[in-house]
């Protein structure tokens, strides 16, 4: 009952919406008939054709509103679902969201010579000699050229 609930909203605002016009079309021509039947044609003419009018556009109206709160709640669904999949994923030891998205922290420096063009990245050099990443703050031995795990260069060559 609960599952793909905003779909099920949408086809229900087309089901009303055709309804709405349905009556406003029946209402308009009884209306029609009643008033010419009194013996006023031209203005029961126009009294239908108002009624059958406004139906419309308040059945359109209608469509539009219930249209939009469907696809707002399939897309809440939608973000609802990448949320419980990078909570469980965190728990995991994987990154979330947050962590994939974030920007690197590097510094360019410029180069001499001939160079290839590739960034570097600052490193800070432990007590033992070991290379510590400022970018992804990953630990490497000493003799590495790329980080291994976000792979930025030290700028050794």
């Amino acid at each position: 009952m609960y599952q793909n609930s905003g779909e099920k909203i949408k086809g229900l605002a087309k089901v009303i919406a055709a309804v709405s016009v349905i009556v406003s079309v029946i209402l308009g021509i009884f209306t029609w008939i009643t008033i010419a039947w009194a013996g006023s044609g031209l203005l029961g003419l126009f009294t239908g054709l108002f009624y059958v009018g406004l139906g419309c556009v308040l059945a359109w109206i209608l469509y539009v509103l219930l249209s939009g709160f469907g696809d707002l709640v399939s897309n809440s669904y939608q973000i609802l679902l990448v949320v419980r999949k990078d909570a469980h994923a965190s728990n995991n030891e994987t990154p979330g969201i947050m962590e994939r998205v974030r920007p690197m922290h590097i510094e360019t420096k410029p180069y001499q010579g001939n160079e290839t063009s590739a960034v570097r990245a600052n490193t800070y050099i432990g007590p033992d000699g070991s290379i510590r990443c400022s970018n992804c703050d990953a630990k490497q031995q000493k003799d590495r050229v790329f980080c291994n795990k976000c792979g930025i260069s030290f700028g050794k060559q």
